[in-house]
């Protein structure tokens, strides 16, 4: 019975540590398509 709390706790949490990891990475990923977004057209308005 033990042996299958701590089974289950060790599954909840990798479950919980992957949806933080992935939950990182997109943020990441929007404020990095953000900020090329904001660098480009801070670009074009130089060029034209």
């Amino acid at each position: 019975m033990m042996i299958d709390l701590i089974v289950q706790a060790k599954a909840a949490i990798g479950s919980v540590g992957a949806a933080a990891i992935a939950a990182i990475w997109i943020v990441k990923a929007g404020l990095g398509w953000v900020a090329l977004r904001w660098w480009r057209s801070r670009r074009n308005g130089e060029l034209e």
